[in-house]
């Protein structure tokens, strides 16, 4: 009978183990799909995340292009120059105009327009100009975009600013 009760023991005690390897496995099989799921969450949150971040990028190069557009629409700038009546004439663009011509009643020179063959971008030229209270205060500029002037010529109005 001992061996019928060792062998009893020894079926309880491998059962009891049996069971534990069990729940062990079942509590690891547990973990491994919350740990999955916590993955696939995880990725999802990423996906959005970049797709946040693409559609952020897209939306900041579209308005670039519109403010670039609309600096290139009317890239000028007129500054006074302190102590003259004379203005500066800036290119605030990020590209050089060709064949920039200044017109208006204000505008001082012996050919009418005063003329410069290019401009880069950040620079200025002096544009002589008569102050009067009888004078209209606004001038034209028309310029190039390309080197070659084969490009429609564009042009804008702009007002001379206060002297100082």
């Amino acid at each position: 009978m001992i061996v019928s009760g060792g062998f009893a023991l020894w079926s309880a005690v491998s059962a009891t183990r049996a069971k534990a390897s069990q729940v062990d496995a079942e509590k690891r099989a547990e973990a491994a799909l919350k740990a999955e799921r916590a993955a696939v969450a995880a990725q999802r949150d990423i996906a959005a995340e970049v797709k946040r971040a693409a559609d952020l990028s897209a939306a900041v190069a579209a308005r670039d292009d519109a403010d670039r557009a609309a600096i290139e629409e009317t890239p000028w700038d007129l500054q006074s120059i302190p102590n003259d009546s004379d203005i500066w004439l800036v290119n605030r663009s990020p590209t050089p105009k060709y064949g920039v011509r200044v017109s208006g009643e204000s505008v001082y020179h012996e050919d009418d327009d005063e003329e410069f063959d290019a401009i880069g971008p950040g620079a200025r030229k002096e544009v002589k100009v008569y102050r009067t209270n009888s004078l209209d205060e606004s001038i034209v500029i028309r310029w190039h975009q390309q080197k070659d002037r084969s490009d429609v010529e564009r042009s804008c109005t702009e007002t001379l600013p206060s002297s100082i």
